[in-house]
């Protein structure tokens, strides 16, 4: 036969590769993500991912789209979020992990789709796109996977960066009416975001926007200019009026979030600090780490090399590592993109290099990220490397040629990562694929837990953050689950991504129960607990957990729970209290310093509070004449080196001083304190913390 016949040209391969392999490959990883999403996915889903249920289950009891009693966490109003299908879904079906993957799919079904619509922006061709499709349907990682689908936060980011970036771009080039469409959507998505969080609005959508459009402003003057012109509009014009459109969104949306603000609830990380030299370069080392393995690329320690496996892994690795290597060289080939039908190249690619400038830069050189877990403190810079994934699929195929050695490495790594789906939608103990629409709940504990809980008639308690959510939506709220932690011997809410309603008396009547884990049972303060709640009605035992059933709502009566009814947390004085001076009296059950001594009669009574307001007493009992200063009391954080609030102590005989303040942010090491300056008697009783409703007791002003 003639070689000739059976030698396909480098067309016809093309036209195969577009028309057979590719869509094939695009549908296998498309049932690979239908099948996580829809049922593996409920394997590993945690508490994080199950707070989009739970924040839509709050909007729809309260019906407030931004839930009065709701805490958010890092400043952010989730306005149109992973949550928003859920909602409306609520009004006819039960919050359950149906719904969740619903959320998900909606999810997925928007980044596929902006990776489509920005790849008709970046001018790419059929075969790019659907290589791109393939990468980010395949998940690329297990960690990857799970931003973008599973818990989807991330994903929907991208999707928003995506969308912005499309409607700024056809608002820069429309002609007509359909311009001031595509200006109004632009104008609208801008507001939602900078209502949601101006700061994080700020560094991933607005800055990087009015430097992709001043980009374009700047681009000299050509004789195919008129391409791009609008109808009556100059492009400098439409330039002007992008930047005054993001101009009035960011104002607005930061009005409208900093009032909103002041009616719910919000938790979140500590202010960033700036890190030694030695500490930055660990975070890049765990940058880099924790970027291989969004992309896959991170091998199993400890594994054989030489095996299936180990090859497989070793691909991976090179794939990851090429990708990373080759993406400033394709950033550097966007930005030198002047040709006209490159433009959309270079805004998307002046727009990509502004959004992840500043994550890289915090995550370099501050405390923001844990670099215990570099592969989750990536996270930030998800949206910006995918957009950067978008960048080199389209110069690498449709640049592709066999004396480019960067392209062709491009397309052979991002055709690795494009095969990844098996294994990034791998989920351990998930059911096979004969289940995927069948109503079979998957085999994890948390479904177990709940259905031991209704076998004995509970519907109502408080656990540990990490079970509590999945607990409550892997059992299709059957069990409501509220999550707590022990601090200061006594079980206390954790404010963070929760509503205050769930800790209030009235919310719930009947028995309720405390799931805890060992730890937690040696934490607690056992006889206080007696005295404020007496001994459990029941005992049972779920593993290593135990269960405590009291046949009331025991947020009635412990401390710092229910902002409407407040019991304060009272720390008496004890020989076991933090002190430098002065000696506890047992029959007074007093710490007492006599004239002369001076220093700190009491310190270090720390605990964990949420952000709020709060009111802090100190029992005092000063031998000083009135008037005559005996010392002073504060409260103070981060290991007494931020004092929140003072007062002197000038008042003589037995009495208490009250000192209201507010905490923005979680104090982990909050401290109640008195000072005595030694000029007369100074005693006291103990210290207490009440917590009042930050919504509805503003703090007085001075």
């Amino acid at each position: 036969m003639n070689k000739t016949m059976i030698r396909l040209s480098p067309a016809t391969a093309r036209l195969a590769l577009q028309r057979v392999l590719l869509p094939l490959l695009l549908l296998v990883n498309l049932l690979l993500l239908l099948h996580y999403v829809v049922l593996d996915y409920r394997v590993v889903t945690n508490s994080d991912s199950a707070v989009m249920n739970l924040l839509a289950q709050e909007i729809h009891d309260t019906g407030q789209w931004i839930p009065r009693a709701w805490n958010y966490a890092n400043g952010d109003l989730w306005l149109l979020f992973t949550h928003t299908v859920i909602v409306p879904l609520l009004y006819v079906l039960p919050n359950s992990y149906a719904l969740h993957a619903v959320s998900s799919l909606v999810t997925a079904v928007l980044v596929l789709g902006c990776v489509w619509w920005s790849g008709a922006l970046l001018g790419q061709s059929r075969m790019a796109r659907l290589l791109l499709l393939a990468v980010f349907s395949g998940g690329m990682s297990v960690v990857m996977a799970e931003n973008l689908y599973g818990q989807a936060a991330y994903g929907l980011l991208f999707a928003q960066v995506c969308l912005l970036c499309c409607a700024s771009w056809r608002f820069l080039h429309a002609r007509g009416a359909a311009r001031w469409g595509w200006g109004a959507g632009a104008g609208l998505l801008l507001l939602l975001l900078f209502w949601s969080n101006p700061q994080r609005a700020l560094v991933y959508y607005g800055l990087p926007l009015a430097l992709a459009t001043l980009a374009m402003r700047l681009q000299p003057s050509r004789p195919e200019a008129h391409v791009f012109s609008t109808a009556g509009v100059s492009p400098q014009r439409q330039n002007t009026l992008l930047l005054a459109l993001l101009a009035a969104a960011l104002v607005t949306g930061t009005l409208l979030h900093n009032h909103y603000m002041n009616l719910v609830g919000n938790s979140g990380l500590a202010p960033a600090t700036w890190l030694r030299f030695d500490e930055m370069g660990r975070n890049l080392a765990g940058t880099l780490e924790g970027l291989l393995s969004v992309l896959g690329g991170k091998p199993p320690a400890g594994k054989p090399v030489i095996n299936a496996a180990g090859v497989w892994a070793a691909l991976r690795l090179a794939a990851a590592a090429t990708v990373l290597a080759l993406l400033p060289w394709a950033l550097r080939r966007s930005l030198r993109a002047h040709a006209p039908r490159h433009r959309g190249r270079l805004f998307f690619g002046v727009f990509t290099l502004a959004s992840a400038a500043v994550p890289l830069f915090m995550m370099l050189a501050t405390s923001l990220p844990d670099m215990a877990d570099p592969q989750a403190s990536v996270r930030y810079l998800v949206p910006a490397l995918l957009c950067l994934i978008m960048l080199l699929g389209g110069i690498a195929v449709d640049e592709c040629s066999w004396r480019s050695a960067p392209r062709l490495a491009g397309v052979a790594a991002l055709s690795v990562l494009a095969l990844s789906a098996v294994q990034a939608y791998r989920v351990q103990n998930a059911p096979g694929p004969g289940k995927l629409f069948k109503r079979a709940q998957a085999p994890r504990s948390d479904s177990h837990l709940s259905d031991f809980l209704v076998s004995h008639g509970l519907q109502y308690g408080y656990g540990e953050f990490w079970v509590a959510g999945n607990t409550t939506l892997l059992g299709r709220q059957r069990v409501r689950l509220r999550q707590i932690a022990v601090s200061d011997g006594l079980p206390q809410p954790v404010r963070h991504l929760s509503s205050d309603r769930w800790y209030q008396a009235s919310y719930w009547s009947g028995p309720t129960f405390l799931l805890l884990t060992p730890e937690q049972m040696k934490a607690i303060d056992w006889p206080r607990m007696a005295q404020l709640l007496g001994e459990p009605e029941r005992r049972l035992q779920y593993n290593e957990r135990q269960v405590l059933v009291y046949p009331f709502n025991i947020a009635s009566r412990l401390p710092l729970w229910d902002y409407a009814q407040p019991v304060p947390l009272r720390f008496p004085a004890s020989a076991a209290t933090g002190h430098h001076i002065g000696q506890f009296d047992p029959a007074g059950a007093r710490l007492l310093a006599q004239p002369g001594e001076t220093g700190w009669l009491t310190y270090g009574v720390r605990r964990n509070s949420n952000p709020g307001n709060y009111v802090a007493t100190f029992e005092l009992d000063s031998g000083a004449a009135a008037g005559v200063q005996a010392g002073r009391v504060e409260v103070a954080a981060a290991g007494g080196s931020v004092v929140l609030a003072s007062a002197p102590i000038s008042q003589a005989g037995a009495h208490n001083i009250k000192l209201p303040f507010r905490l923005s942010g979680p104090a982990p090491d909050l401290e109640l304190r008195i000072h005595s300056n030694g000029v007369a008697r100074l005693a006291t009783s103990g210290t207490a913390l009440l917590a009042l409703d930050p919504r509805r007791v503003p703090l007085p002003t001075k």
